[in-house]
């Protein structure tokens, strides 16, 4: 992704359960100093969190500042991607925290990706999705769900061969409760709340029909209203 190229998208329809935010486990990481931070441009400005290059001392990075993220998720995320240290995910390098306001940043190992603007060419769609779905099998293999998948969480390689996934900020055990509850349109119509793994598919399926209407402004009521939501929910949750 070239400097200077980037895109607000919505992520602004979550809702936060603070009973169930109370009741998060977490292990506070170790955090480098600030001054170790430098930002250079803007990749992406959402409601959550936004997305930079930069550096730690002098090495490049992609640098997340979770803004509007509660600083026990964020503590728990780092130590389940930690944990998981599975390819075609985002590896954090480096964190630290704006103790003041309590708002971390992550610093992850630099790689290259498509602007989210970029159309997907059609050919390469089986591929991508493939690799996408292999992804979140081996997360939930590992008794993890992402969340929800959009557009600001998948990283499409410059060659349009592969994906990378960024961080899942609603991330938990399988049964535990979610304290970070999606209400956009990646979310399923109705949440499932015994197991979210489908919840992951069904939102991969979303990802996926993006490229394949090509039309941004409708994509969402025309997925809804073809019959195509059914019957590809249906053949993802097979997966």
């Amino acid at each position: 992704m070239s400097d200077g190229d980037f895109i607000q998208l919505q992520d602004s329809k979550v809702s936060v359960n603070l009973e169930t935010l109370a009741s998060v486990n977490f292990v506070a990481p170790a955090f480098r100093q600030l001054t170790d931070f430098s930002i250079s441009t803007l990749i992406y400005h959402g409601y959550m969190s936004s997305i930079f290059h930069g550096k730690v001392e002098n090495t490049p990075v992609i640098i997340e500042a979770c803004s509007r993220i509660p600083y026990r998720l964020v503590c728990r995320e780092i130590k389940l991607l930690n944990d998981l240290n599975i390819n075609n995910i985002v590896k954090i390098a480096a964190l630290t925290r704006n103790s003041s306001l309590g708002i971390i940043c992550l610093a992850y190992k630099l790689f290259d990706f498509q602007p989210w603007t970029e159309i997907v060419p059609q050919k390469c769609l089986p591929n991508l999705l493939f690799s996408l779905l292999t992804v979140l099998s081996e997360i939930h293999a590992n008794d993890i769900f992402h969340g929800w998948v959009c557009r600001s969480s998948v990283y499409v390689n410059p060659d349009f061969k592969s994906i990378i996934l960024g961080s899942f900020h609603a991330a938990a055990k399988i049964g535990d409760p979610a304290p970070l509850i999606p209400d956009h349109p990646c979310a399923p119509p109705k949440i499932s709340e015994e197991d979210r793994r489908p919840d992951d598919i069904y939102s991969a399926a979303l990802w996926f029909h993006h490229f394949i209407s090509r039309s941004p402004k409708n994509r969402w009521i025309n997925w809804t209203h073809s019959g195509l939501s059914r019957r590809w929910s249906a053949f993802f949750r097979k997966w």
